[in-house]
């Protein structure tokens, strides 16, 4: 049976779907040591779609079980994100999905020490709904991009911080 590409893709979500609905925090817990301990040994190609996998799933938890998604990912960041999880579609989907939760995700994102932590900030304050950018967000935006890569990368990507010109004018 040949498939295209999305068909494929969808194909491969549904089975992970069904797979992780019957999960448990301490099943999650588990997955992501595993996925730790696997990507201690392959490098390359290979984490890249582990990395993938992870964010679908978290992607898939943040919309069915907001309460579990945050104190998941509370847990990952706590050990300090070994496995070096960057939430791309996960995070935006939560973020738009259950703005009552931003300011305890930001605290859970913001309060710890943590592998890949200027991703996780940069996909907050990029995703981040307009309805929530306040002086507070923006305040801890500006110390963001006080490190030089992150202020070139927001120059370079500059399209999200207009959506902060609603509290400075002079945002950029």
């Amino acid at each position: 049976m040949k498939m295209k590409l999305n068909e494929f893709s969808i194909y491969q979500r549904n089975k992970l779907i069904n797979k992780f609905s019957k999960f448990n925090f301490n099943d999650y817990v588990t997955l992501i040591i595993q996925a730790e301990k696997i990507k201690e040994v392959i490098k390359g190609y290979e984490n890249e779609q582990i990395n993938k996998s992870l964010d679908l799933i978290l992607e898939y938890l943040s919309q069915c079980n907001i309460e579990l998604y945050i104190k998941l990912i509370d847990k990952i960041l706590s050990r300090g994100n070994k496995a070096g999880i960057i939430p791309h579609k996960s995070l935006e989907t939560t973020l738009f999905l259950n703005k009552i939760y931003t300011d305890q995700i930001f605290r859970i994102l913001n309060n710890k020490k943590y592998d890949e932590k200027y991703a996780w900030l940069l996909l907050f304050f990029t995703n981040l709904s307009e309805d929530f950018v306040n002086k507070k967000y923006l305040t801890h935006y500006y110390h963001f991009i006080n490190n030089r890569f992150f202020n070139y990368y927001c120059f370079l990507n500059y399209e999200f911080i207009k959506k902060y010109e609603s509290v400075d004018r002079d945002v950029f």
